[in-house]
């Protein structure tokens, strides 16, 4: 798809990216242990080092007009989405950056509530202080959350992950259905620990979602059935630089 295919949600005004909303064209080969299989390029998405102690969600969700197949997903279909993330180590006191998928979820965020984060589920690479209000900056790791527009359950430490890496996650929802009546699914996450040529998904994350509980999202809601992926970039107390890589985020839907 291209960046014309996505609606673009500020979740509130902050920082300048780099490049504008789009972010920046990089090339695979300028950066150290590079992915080799995606193209030659992937996407940087960079803070503007002249803003101090600011924070940005910049949130992309496909839009319906590009497929309509991504909007309004019924409970006949499961649906998975990938995407290729790398972070770039802090330079100075609580810069920060996050990428994550999202799954059920809608173009807007919860501001105050939950980190930031989109209601549905979402799976995020990034600094814990960027997800669950962590207070170390520099840990990054892999959490997700589930989310209604009233309730967010959080599971932040997952995987610990390093800087200078490039890491493929992937976030599964599955439809269960009871005497024919979906009431429930089933959550997984998972990470590549094989190679880019030779994946291995290893499981992280995995949860049955009750339709019972207060973070059910109902299946064929318009509003909160997109698909997306999220970049949240946070400056340091002096202006200090925070940035990340992603390639492929790609979205896959079958049969449950």
């Amino acid at each position: 798809m291209s960046f014309a295919d996505y609606d673009i949600t500020d979740s509130y005004t902050g920082i300048t990216i780099t490049g504008g909303n789009d972010g920046t064209e990089a090339t695979h080969a300028d950066l150290a242990s590079p992915l080799t299989l995606q193209g030659a390029h992937c996407r940087e998405w960079r803070s503007n080092l002249s803003e101090i102690n600011i924070r940005r969600y910049q949130y992309l969700a496909i839009k319906g007009s590009s497929d309509p197949r991504m909007v309004a997903v019924p409970d006949t279909k499961a649906m998975r989405a990938t995407m290729w993330v790398r972070l770039y180590p802090s330079t100075g006191t609580a810069a920060e950056s996050c990428l994550s998928i999202h799954l059920k979820t809608s173009g807007v965020c919860n501001i105050g509530f939950g980190q930031y984060n989109p209601p549905g589920i979402g799976l995020y690479a990034g600094h814990s202080g960027t997800f669950n209000f962590g207070s170390s900056y520099l840990a990054p790791k892999i959490g997700l959350s589930i989310a209604s527009a009233t309730a967010t359950t959080w599971y932040p430490s997952l995987l610990a992950i390093s800087y200078n890496t490039w890491y493929q996650i992937r976030l599964e929802v599955t439809p269960i259905a009871t005497l024919g009546i979906v009431d429930s699914e089933l959550v997984e996450a998972f990470y590549n620990s094989g190679t880019e040529a030779d994946p291995t998904w290893t499981s992280i994350f995995s949860q049955v979602n009750l339709d019972s509980g207060g973070r059910w999202i109902v299946y064929g809601n318009a509003s909160l059935t997109k698909c997306a992926f999220g970049v949240q970039l946070k400056t340091g107390s002096s202006g200090e630089l925070c940035r990340a890589y992603s390639d492929s985020f790609q979205v896959q839907m079958k049969p449950r």
